[in-house]
């Protein structure tokens, strides 16, 4: 049977993960206090997050744990079985494109310019950033 579980990760700023579901092209609502968003499983089963991620039929929501960090929360069967595409190929694509928000902003709040856009290796999967500063 489906079920919705949880993926710990190292996701805590909000902005950054907002854009690089923006860099990935993957639609999403942005829940609120007094409005969560809502995440859809299997058999018409729902949690609340404060961001859900449309993968289809299935949702990937982000849960902010006790810890003040973020987990993933999803129907993982529906979103593989639809997709085709498995819990780690989606996490790590995420992760990959959180890492690059989240290193461009610490990166431009330096006072660091980019000289070219993030290269990532297709078969290693590590990210390449060129970054200046002109003192």
């Amino acid at each position: 049977m489906s079920h919705f579980t949880k993926v710990a990760t190292k996701i805590n700023h909000l902005p950054s993960f907002l854009r690089a579901l923006d860099r990935l092209n993957l639609r999403y609502a942005v829940g609120s206090a007094e409005m969560p968003a809502t995440v859809r499983g299997y058999l018409h089963q729902e949690i609340t997050a404060e961001v859900a991620v449309d993968f289809g039929k299935y949702d990937l929501g982000l849960v902010r744990g006790q810890d003040g960090n973020y987990e993933v929360a999803a129907d993982w069967w529906g979103i593989e079985s639809t997709t085709g595409r498995t819990e780690r190929e989606v996490m790590d694509e995420i992760a990959r494109a959180y890492s690059i928000e989240r290193v461009s902003l610490a990166c431009r709040e330096a006072g660091w310019e980019f000289e070219q856009p993030p290269e990532v290796n297709a078969e290693t999967g590590e990210v390449e950033m060129v970054a200046c500063r002109w003192s």
